[in-house]
C-alpha cells in the first residue's frame, strides 16, 4: 500500500517561501477501494477561507509527527 503526507503551507510574515506542514497520511487505494485520508489535525484556511491540500509520498522517515519547528528548551510532557 502506498503512503502520502497530506500537507498544507502556511504563509509566514516576512518569510520567503511558506512553511510546509504535515496534518496527515493519506493511502492509495488497493483492491478497489478507493483513496482514503487520515487527517491528525485541522489546517487553517488561507485569508480566501481556502485550505489547498498537498499529498507527498511518504518516505518513512516521519510516521507519527508534523514538520512543526521544534522550540528550544520546551518540554511538551505533561506534568499529571
Amino acid at each position: 500500500m502506498k503512503r502520502f503526507n497530506v500537507t498544507f503551507a502556511k504563509e509566514i510574515p516576512n518569510r520567503d517561501k511558506p512553511l510546509w506542514i504535515r496534518v496527515g497520511t493519506a493511502f492509495d487505494k488497493q483492491d478497489g477501494k478507493p483513496v482514503r485520508i487520515k487527517l491528525d489535525c485541522l489546517p487553517i484556511p488561507n485569508k480566501d477561507g481556502d485550505i489547498w491540500l498537498t499529498l507527498f509520498e511518504a518516505d518513512g522517515r516521519d510516521n507519527n509527527s508534523g514538520d512543526f519547528d521544534k522550540v528550544e528548551g520546551m518540554d511538551d510532557s505533561i506534568p499529571f
